[in-house]
């Protein structure tokens, strides 16, 4: 089998960039611009922010795949009200108790301003990561740190290998190889270096976890939620159906602003709202007539 030549992700930029302008003197000139806007911009924008971390290397490279993931999972939720997020976080982190989530959900709501949505709950999720704060990544370290190596804070190769065989059996060796290459050659200083830092091999194990929960996660999510939303006043679901059926409004994307619409249709059917309550209908047919018509204005 030919064998896989690892590079660091700054490396990989650097060629990508190299790619793209050709001269080494350009380059240099890009990659000072992009730092600086790095810089300008990572206090509001968590996506930069994590890319920024992981140049710095303080997060590894495989927090853009988990973030890419967690971002695949949001999109399939059927989402209403705010309440909506514990169910959320009960099934994408099934290790967590009542009182874990608790915390989570308080700091959420007041995070998106008691608004819920996939933009609002992966901002959220990257935020919890730029503060070390994730959940499964936290569950991560928290078992290889409960299966070290000789060293408290790094392990290598060997130590890795077997700390997973107890924390993630389900990992197969030529993955453990993948992943602990990819690592280090994101934190090697020099070419004797052989351990990597506990807290980055944390990130590329919540990774592979994800990964193989993946398969079932969408449904197990929204099953979870519907069950749930059955327990709570049927008031407050509409409440935060009408926030997101004025929200419709806002939304710069013909095409998202009519999906939007179709879930909000669907969702208050389940609700039975159009047949309890005429305003509902109402609201939802003009919405969508504004649509058409703003549409046909723009000329799209």
């Amino acid at each position: 089998m030919e064998s896989i030549e690892h590079k660091s992700f700054l490396d990989h930029f650097l060629d990508f960039s190299l790619a793209q302008y050709q001269l080494e003197e350009v380059v240099q000139i890009v990659m000072v611009d992009i730092l600086s806007h790095v810089s300008k911009y990572a206090h509001d924008t968590p996506f930069i922010a994590i890319f920024g971390l992981i140049l710095a290397q303080t997060l590894d490279p495989s927090v853009f795949r988990y973030v890419y993931l967690l971002n695949e999972v949001l999109l399939g939720l059927d989402l209403i009200c705010p309440l909506d997020i514990r169910p959320i976080f009960m099934v994408l982190y099934p290790f967590l108790t009542d009182e874990d989530i608790d915390p989570h959900v308080l700091t959420y709501v007041s995070f998106s301003n008691n608004r819920i949505s996939a933009y609002h709950i992966s901002q959220y999720l990257m935020h919890c990561i730029i503060r070390s704060k994730e959940p499964r990544i936290g569950e991560a370290l928290s078992k290889l740190l409960q299966n070290p190596g000789s060293r408290p804070d790094t392990m290598n190769m060997t130590e890795f290998s077997i700390s997973l065989e107890v924390v993630f059996p389900l990992a197969t060796n030529r993955t453990k190889d993948l992943y602990f290459s990819q690592c280090i050659e994101n934190v090697r200083k020099d070419s004797k270096q052989s351990a990597v830092p506990i807290e980055i091999l944390a990130q590329g194990l919540a990774h592979m976890q994800l990964v193989h929960s993946m398969s079932s996660l969408v449904h197990d999510i929204n099953e979870k939620v519907v069950h749930y939303r059955n327990k709570i006043p049927a008031a407050m679901v509409e409440a935060g159906l009408k926030q997101k059926l004025l929200a419709v409004d806002n939304i710069p994307s013909y095409d998202q602003a009519k999906k939007q619409l179709v879930e909000i249709n669907k969702a208050a059917k389940s609700l039975e709202l159009l047949n309890t309550n005429p305003c509902w209908r109402e609201d939802v047919d003009l919405a969508s007539e504004y649509l058409d018509l703003t549409r046909l204005d723009s000329g799209v």
